[in-house]
């Protein structure tokens, strides 16, 4: 059986790996590679994890649907997150790579809720630059749009809602409004 968490993501990895062996450059490869790079960020291998994220999004299959593009540049997003944390040195060429990798989700993918959640990426990238000021700018912008599209509505909405306002309440707590739900 498998029991620790390595184990599980070990297991998950061999099988995504084996879907994409037995099925290459179908969309059931294409998805289990896009998974595969979600498990290669919890390994924190980000040269994988960026490999699996740019096959994904090159794919057809994210030529043709607006979710598995947007999920792939999230990670590549993500992925250079992880790899400025790894190299303070160096953290603020990664976090500029990753907003680029926001800025292009917030600007190509034409999917609910995707340029909100590429403006709370944006803002968090600003905020470990130590750039507060435009933080607090994409977050308000964040909040308002979500306030915006009412309650109700599926993820992204509440989520962000409620992540937005906990970053906002860490840098500037005057700028938090009351939930809408």
């Amino acid at each position: 059986p498998v029991n620790t968490l390595d184990e599980r993501r070990e297991s998950a990895l061999a099988e995504y790996r084996a879907v994409v062996s037995k099925y290459p450059k179908t969309g059931a490869a294409i998805l289990a590679r896009l998974g595969e790079g979600s498990l290669l960020l919890d390994k924190k291998d980000v040269d994988g994890a960026l490999s699996a994220f740019n096959d994904v999004k090159a794919s057809p299959l994210a030529k043709a649907d607006a979710e598995v593009r947007g999920r792939a540049i999230e990670g590549i997003g993500f992925a250079q997150e992880l790899r400025a944390a790894a190299a303070p040195a160096e953290a603020a060429k990664h976090l500029d790579a990753a907003l680029a990798a926001y800025k292009e989700l917030e600007n190509t993918v034409d999917a609910r809720g995707f340029k909100e959640l590429a403006l709370y990426h944006q803002a968090r990238c600003h905020e470990a630059k130590g750039e507060k000021d435009k933080a607090k700018e994409l977050l308000v912008d964040v909040q308002k749009r979500v306030g915006e599209a009412g309650s109700g509505h599926p993820f992204p909405f509440p989520y962000l809602e409620e992540v937005a306002a906990d970053r906002l309440r860490a840098i500037d707590p005057s700028l938090v409004h009351a939930p809408t739900r």
